[in-house]
């Protein structure tokens, strides 16, 4: 039994097949919605056991290079650390370009932190122009001047 369906299979062995570098395999690999929808659909287990089943036997097809090169790929739709600690998991020296893979993956891979500081607040505005209205800054002006407003 296969995770990805017969067309989008043939999608990824044409482009297994032309691709002359790393970089192209999994650029065209992560343009295709079907490995995104595998990292979502299938438990890690089951994605880990597919590409160790793959890449561990004996004489292996096309379609078995290609199913292990897809799922690798739908591994790094997964969340940065996620899919970092199950590629480490992955003996990819098993493909002649997983090592590149995860370089290409972690290289590319924008993570973003965000930290929440909290710095005491100091008002230093005069009192009269705490108001952000135009008119308590218009008013106050008139009343510094010693006029009189309506």
């Amino acid at each position: 039994m296969s995770l990805i369906d017969s067309a989008n299979l043939q999608d990824l062995t044409q482009i297994y097949l032309f691709a002359s570098t790393p970089s192209y395999l999994y650029r065209h690999f992560r343009k295709q919605s079907s490995l995104a929808d595998l990292a979502r659909s299938q438990p890690i287990e089951n994605l880990v056991a597919e590409y160790q089943n793959r890449t561990t036997q004996e004489n292996r097809s096309v379609e078995d290079v290609v199913m292990a090169y897809a799922v690798l790929v739908s591994i790094t739709h997964l969340p940065y650390q996620e899919a970092q600690a199950i590629l480490d998991r992955l003996d990819l020296s098993l493909l002649d370009w997983g090592e590149d893979i995860r370089t290409i993956f972690a290289a590319t891979t924008k993570t973003a932190n965000v930290i929440k500081v909290r710095l005491p607040y100091e008002n230093r505005l005069p009192d009269t122009l705490k108001s952000s209205s135009p008119n308590n800054i218009y008013h106050s002006k008139f009343e510094q001047a010693g006029r009189k407003t309506a």
